[in-house]
């Protein structure tokens, strides 16, 4: 695999576990879980529908912000727009990079330089 793949689909990867997170979040404050639809590849939450064209969109524009610090943290640029950061509502992606990190800091998993991620610890 080449190494912008990598990055796109452990990209993909932090981004189905942030809706994942999102789907507790709202089923916890009692809406409803997200819905996918898997013919015509469409994922639905509370906010509407995001077409597979409009998710790689979003991937292809949010990606290029996506850094992995000195310390082995992942963390979105300092220069991400914020027309971009609003557009995508990249809070809720920031918070699932907060407990990616700190699962970081406890050396529990490693995130390598292609954003893949490695368990390390013994649990």
């Amino acid at each position: 695999m080449n190494k912008s793949f990598r990055i796109v689909v452990s990209i993909i990867f932090v981004i189905v576990i942030t809706v994942g997170a999102l789907t507790l979040l709202n089923i916890r404050k009692g809406k409803e879980a997200p819905k996918v639809n898997q013919e015509a590849h469409i994922v639905q939450d509370h906010q509407g529908m995001v077409s597979r064209e409009e998710f790689q969109a979003m991937n292809d524009e949010v990606s290029k912000y996506i850094v992995l610090n000195e310390d082995g943290t992942i963390g979105l640029a300092k220069n991400i727009p914020s027309d971009v950061y609003e557009k995508y509502k990249l809070e809720y992606l920031e918070k699932q990079f907060d407990s990616l990190n700190q699962r970081v800091r406890n050396g529990e998993i490693k995130i390598n330089e292609d954003f893949s991620i490695v368990e390390v610890g013994g649990n």
